[in-house]
């Protein structure tokens, strides 16, 4: 008896400790900020095995700390020249930012700061390439080595979310040594172009028989200018149709032309992703937040490369005699400064009249 109580009052004690525990850490704001540091920090270490050392010290050296001078080196990608965008933001932290931590500002012309020893060469940077150019990510993680990793994270719970690289610098240099070491950071961008798209207002289908049919629907999207692209965050149809099935079902889509050749966006959906009813709306890219860009399919021109996006959708047709219904093609472009273009055009579905 006496054991049963006292495994019950440890048991009793122990769910206490943890509710007490879970509290501190998800209501109390010290104990929010001590949580995400945990987060920070494992998911720092995971970062590390999954990238590798890349910055392997010689046996019996400690890692470099002192004065490092920062240069960013910002690229037109497309257009393989130099650019000046408009307000970039480059901040330097000593550990992994988040809320309330106050960054050094680098420039890119250059900037000299000390790296103190206790962060062992470990810097990150929350990068903003301006409002004017987009970073690409990809090219981006090959094109500097020091980068161990980076992310995306709004550690400053603005609403917007941040572009943070990890960056090694333990073997820079000698600690003591008489010359400042420069990193410098490659930053390649693509200028924006989400003002000038058009569409070439397909013609309408008439006629369609009321035996079950499957109808092609392609726009034509021009308008972006040599050396440009945009990050689609949202891609759906709407109609005044009820529900799926009903008259309409939408099946496959695909994108073709000169901006899907070489931007690596997805160029073929076998279905949609997501379908909603009352007025059928058929998803097929829906990024969790249409205004972060960096969740969104890229499309670029390369100058070499035509003035055409073609976005062709099936659609299964099951009409009855007179059915008028109308298809709308939508658009969400969103920009590095938050802000979202929607493109839209509209094509008609009409049956035999008789």
């Amino acid at each position: 008896m006496s054991l049963n109580l006292n495994k019950s009052t440890f048991g009793i004690r122990n769910l206490y400790w943890m509710l007490g525990l879970a509290f501190f850490l998800f209501v109390v704001p010290s104990g929010i900020a001590l949580r995400q540091r945990l987060v920070n920090k494992a998911e720092d270490v995971f970062d590390d095995v999954i990238a590798g050392d890349t910055s392997v010290l010689p046996s019996g050296e400690d890692p470099y700390h002192g004065n490092v001078q920062f240069k960013v080196n910002e690229m037109d990608v497309l257009a393989s020249a130099a650019v000046t965008p408009t307000t970039p933001s480059y901040l330097l932290f000593l550990d992994r930012p988040g809320l309330n931590d106050v960054g050094r500002a680098i420039t890119s012309s250059g900037t000299t700061t000390d790296i103190p020893p206790e962060v062992k060469g470990i810097v990150y940077m929350a990068i903003y390439g301006g409002s004017d150019f987009y970073i690409l990510e990809d090219q981006f993680r090959s094109a500097n080595r020091r980068v161990t990793s980076c992310y995306w994270e709004d550690f400053d719970q603005d609403g917007d979310d941040d572009f943070v690289a990890k960056l090694d610098l333990s073997a820079i240099g000698t600690p003591g040594q008489d010359q400042t070491p420069t990193v410098t950071i490659e930053l390649p961008l693509a200028d924006i172009d989400v003002a000038s798209w058009a569409d070439d207002n397909p013609a309408d289908i008439t006629d369609i028989a009321t035996s079950e049919s499957v109808q092609s629907v392609t726009w034509k999207l021009t308008g972006i200018t040599a050396g440009d692209g945009a990050y689609i965050t949202e891609l759906y149809f709407a109609t005044n149709d009820s529900r799926a099935g009903n008259d309409l079902k939408f099946e496959e889509v695909t994108i073709s032309g000169g901006w899907a050749t070489s931007s690596g966006c997805p160029t073929y959906f076998s279905k949609p992703i997501d379908e909603e009813s009352q007025y059928y709306v058929a998803w097929y890219y829906k990024a969790a937040d249409d205004r972060e860009y960096h969740q969104g399919m890229r499309v670029w021109r390369r100058s070499n490369e035509p003035d055409t996006l073609y976005i062709t959708a099936n659609i299964r047709c099951t009409l009855e005699t007179s059915d008028s219904l109308t298809v709308d093609l939508y658009l969400t472009l969103a920009q590095p400064d938050g802000t979202t273009t929607e493109v839209n055009d509209q094509v008609g579905l009409l049956a035999v009249t008789s």
